[in-house]
């Protein structure tokens, strides 16, 4: 998919590995793995985690937490040379 974007799209766009709608929570050493293992030297540009909240929902979780999640995925990500994704919690599947 990759090579055929490349191939017919002629101004620069980035590439995005979403993990945002796995089951659990995804941890930094998870992220970084997950960052430097993808085939076919592929540059990622963006990564969007599950971060451990919701889409559609307020965050009910300690939000201490959250800001310490954030701030270690951001470390890491920004080492590889990574933006974190994180996306609104609309979905054109479901209404929230």
């Amino acid at each position: 998919m990759y090579e055929f974007a490349k191939k017919y799209i002629k101004t620069p766009f980035g590439v995005e590995v979403a993990f945002d709608e796995t089951p659990h929570k995804i941890w930094c050493k998870e992220c970084c793995i997950l960052c430097t293992r993808v085939e076919g030297g592929i540059d990622v540009d963006f990564i969007a985690l599950n971060i451990g909240y919701k889409k559609c929902e307020d965050h009910d979780k300690d939000l201490r937490e959250l800001y310490e999640d954030l701030r270690n995925f951001t470390t890491v990500l920004c080492s590889l040379g990574v933006y974190i994704s994180i996306h609104s919690g609309s979905s054109y599947k479901r209404k929230c």
